[in-house]
This record gives structure tokens, C-alpha cells and sequence, in this order.
């Protein structure tokens, strides 16, 4: 690709948000050259020759992100071998130690708006790559011939031990959770989104399409401590919309076949239950004799637990049990 190629499409991409705008056709134009370039696997080239030395990462790369992560989502795509979307596992764990980082730093960071951003965009990105390899296995399940291609050696390399993406992603997880703690459910909707709105819920997302049907993963996160974490997130968050209905998915997939995973909840002692509308309700009485009789030796059951270790307030999921 050469470089006056790339200063322009990077100034095409640069304008690309200016322009939904206008109704004079050019972001229709810009869309199409764009997707053609990707149509023809040039997104990781491209995506490289945007970069800046001096920053984590560009607003041209931004945008390709965008239309990257809206070319992901249609239906039938070619899945040729290597995958030219493998350039977003690279990406992703640059984006996330940045953001970690930043976060945990208790410093103010002018760049972490676009960088999450870029963050989110990816996370949605490996989450369509995993769910359209979960989909071609379940076709295979239904008759229809299974053929392995790129992203299912990007699927492999997130869940391999010695490349495995679960750590960071539960990392990650831990310093969203931190850095944007849960707004709860007002009264009337927010009149403009919230900062960084989604973040958490995409997070949850990616991890619960890896340990779906998938043990081994469902032990990473646990020896992580991802379990808790998950089970922390099951409440309405405005920040986050449908986090709670991800993050009990994720308990799901957590759970089944998982006694040791499991067995965390078994050791919970239930505070409360988790209303239609996300907030925690006080436990009912039949329930609290059933706390008692547990703390008595005699167990019991419930549906909202504290972990000891985090003292979170969520809601139990016994299907797994």
C-alpha cells in the first residue's frame, strides 16, 4: 500500500463521522471504498499504516474499527485461512493493557475516551468471530459439513493456555468494574448516554461466548477470579445496558458441567433477591429460615449471594447445578 494511498484514505476515514451528515452521497462513497478494502483482506495492512508511533491508537483507525466491526456482523462472509481479521487479537491486547493501565493509575487521561472506544469496537469484533464459529458447529451438529478456516485458529488462540486471552480479559473486567462502578436505575432515562456506556457489557459478552460449552475456559476464568466477578455484574447497571441479562448468561455457561466453578455459589449465603427491574429486594421469610437452617448445618437455598471475597450482591443461577 502506498503511502499517499494511505494519508488518503486516512483522511477519508478522519472525515467519515463529519460526513453521515451530509446527504450529498460522499459517506456512502467513502463506506463503499472502504468495505471494498476489506472485502479484499486489506484491513490488517491498512490498519497497521494508520497507526501513529505516539499514540495508542489513531481516529482513522477508529473508524476502520467501525466499519470492520459492522462488516463482522452480516451474515454469510468468507473465512479464509489465516483470517485477515487476525490483526483484532493483537489490537485488543494493546487497547486493554492501555486501558487497564490508565485506569488503574488514578490519573487523568485525555486519551482513554477514544482508546476505550477502539477497545469496545474490537471486544465486539472477536464476539462476532466466536459466535459465528459457535453457530458453524452447531450447523455441523444439524448435518451441515463443518470447515475449519481463520477464525476458528482465532477462537483456538484466545482459549490456548499459553495464548489465552481469558487473564487479561478478566483483568480488564476488574478495572472497568473499578473505574466505572454501576449506575443504578433511575427514575427516567438519562437524557444523553452515559460515558463509556457498554463497556462492561461487552466485556461480559466476549467472556461468555468463550466459555460457552467449554470447560476448560470456564476453569481459566474461575482461577482468575472471574467467577465472582461475573456473579457481581448481575444487577441493572444504566451504564450498561442488558449487563445483567449477559452477565446471568455467562453465570450459565459458567456453570454447566463445572462442579468446581459450581461450588462457589454453593458456598454464598444468599441476601437478597434480585427484582424485575435489577434492584436487590430483601429476601423473602421462607428464605431467610433457609439461610438460618444453612448456617445451622442443615443448607438451604437462594437467590442472591454475597462472595466473601468481593461482597458483591447478585443473582444465583441453579441451572448449572
Amino acid at each position: 500500500m502506498q503511502p499517499s494511498g494511505v494519508r488518503w484514505l486516512s483522511q477519508i476515514l478522519t472525515r467519515m463521522d463529519d460526513w453521515i451528515e451530509h446527504e450529498d452521497g460522499r459517506f456512502d462513497v467513502a463506506v463503499m471504498i472502504v468495505n471494498g478494502l476489506i472485502d479484499a483482506g486489506a484491513q490488517a495492512e491498512l490498519f497497521a499504516h494508520l497507526a501513529a508511533e505516539d499514540e495508542p491508537v489513531t481516529p482513522s483507525q477508529v473508524t476502520l474499527l467501525k466499519l470492520v466491526d459492522a462488516w463482522l456482523d452480516r451474515g454469510e462472509r468468507p473465512n479464509p485461512t489465516p483470517s485477515p481479521n487476525a490483526f483484532l487479537l493483537p489490537a485488543w491486547h494493546k487497547l486493554a493493557a492501555y486501558t487497564a493501565a490508565s485506569m488503574n493509575s488514578g490519573e487523568d487521561d485525555g486519551r482513554l475516551g477514544a482508546v476505550l472506544v477502539a477497545l469496545m469496537l474490537a471486544t465486539e469484533g472477536l464476539s462476532a468471530i466466536v459466535l459465528a464459529v459457535q453457530g458453524r458447529i452447531d450447523a455441523a451438529k444439524q448435518g451441515a459439513p463443518l470447515v475449519s478456516g481463520g477464525d476458528e485458529a482465532m477462537v483456538a488462540e484466545m482459549k490456548s493456555p499459553s495464548t489465552s486471552i481469558i487473564p487479561q480479559l478478566v483483568s480488564l473486567l476488574g478495572a472497568t468494574h473499578a473505574f466505572l462502578p454501576r449506575v443504578k436505575p433511575a427514575a427516567e432515562a438519562p437524557a444523553e448516554p452515559l460515558p463509556f456506556a457498554g463497556i462492561k457489557r461487552d466485556i461480559v459478552r466476549l467472556l461468555s461466548a468463550l466459555c460457552f460449552d467449554d470447560i476448560e475456559v470456564g476453569n481459566a476464568v474461575r482461577e482468575a477470579g472471574g467467577v465472582e466477578l461475573v456473579l457481581g455484574m448481575c444487577e441493572v447497571d444504566d451504564r450498561n445496558p442488558y449487563l445483567r441479562e449477559h452477565a446471568l448468561l455467562c453465570v450459565r455457561n459458567l456453570m454447566m458441567g463445572n462442579p468446581a466453578n459450581q461450588a462457589i455459589i454453593a458456598e454464598m449465603d444468599p441476601v437478597g433477591i434480585v427484582g424485575e427491574n435489577g434492584e436487590l429486594l430483601p429476601l423473602p421469610e421462607r428464605m431467610k429460615k433457609a439461610k438460618k437452617a444453612k448456617a445451622g448445618g442443615q443448607g438451604g437455598e437462594g437467590a442472591a449471594s454475597s462472595a466473601p471475597a468481593s461482597g458483591a450482591q447478585l443473582e444465583t443461577v441453579h441451572e448449572g447445578k
